[in-house]
């Protein structure tokens, strides 16, 4: 990657730049150390370059990806590998879900999704 690539797409990861932008950079450098994943990801709301990246790393490449395992199998997909990620992931994914911002999720939801992410990753845990 060019040093003004790198700065740019810095500059994207960072939502300096508009999502479209950051699609074009990443079409421009999709053959770069980047994980080769669709990029249909990006058109979904909440969903950045990063969060594409770690997607793509649990086996969900595509928004029907996204819809058939559900915001919360993928939040827990993602917390089994071991990627750090925060409770926003599992709101942001929901939020895709349904075309939302995450901040915009009623609270109950959040506390619900929260509890039920929670059990699944008991059940996930080695006995």
């Amino acid at each position: 990657m060019t040093p003004l690539g790198g700065m740019l797409l810095h500059i994207c990861i960072h939502g300096v730049l508009p999502r479209q932008v950051l699609q074009l950079i990443y079409r421009f450098h999709r053959n770069t150390s980047m994980a080769n994943f669709e990029s249909e990801l990006l058109d979904c709301k909440n969903i950045g370059l990063s969060s594409a990246n770690i997607l793509h790393a649990v086996g969900i490449n595509t928004r029907e990806d996204l819809h058939r395992v559900g915001a919360v199998e993928a939040y827990c997909k993602i917390k089994q590998r071991g990627i750090p990620v925060s409770k926003v992931m599992l709101y942001a994914l929901q939020g895709a879900l349904l075309d939302s911002h995450w901040n915009d999720l009623d609270p109950a939801l959040k506390t619900s999704l929260v509890e039920e992410a929670e059990a699944r990753q008991l059940e996930l845990e080695p006995h």
